[in-house]
């Protein structure tokens, strides 16, 4: 099975994966990133502002072959508002 490796970026630095993971295939890629920048999400929580984390994925030749990024946004609210419930649908592009 091919090697991949998951580099990091933020607004702030960049960390290059030198070790990698096998993935069977572009859904193994997608599968592996998401947990990746969700783990990191939440290991790491904003309390205000907007973070926006960026994985890129790169084959045993060092080509770029897939790109995910999740930005991530928080407002601390002093004074809750009433709110109906809203009902979100998430859509992979």
């Amino acid at each position: 099975m091919p090697r991949y490796f998951f580099d990091l970026h933020d607004e702030q630095s960049t960390m290059r994966d030198t070790v990698g993971i096998e993935c069977a295939d572009e859904n193994a890629i997608g599968r592996s990133t998401s947990r990746l920048l969700a783990e990191i999400a939440v290991s790491e929580p904003i309390a205000s502002g907007r973070k926006t984390l960026l994985a890129s994925v790169r084959d045993e030749a060092g080509r770029v072959v897939y790109v995910s990024t999740l930005t991530l946004t928080a407002t601390r609210i002093s004074a809750p508002a009433k709110v109906s419930p809203t009902h979100v649908i998430l859509q992979a592009a």
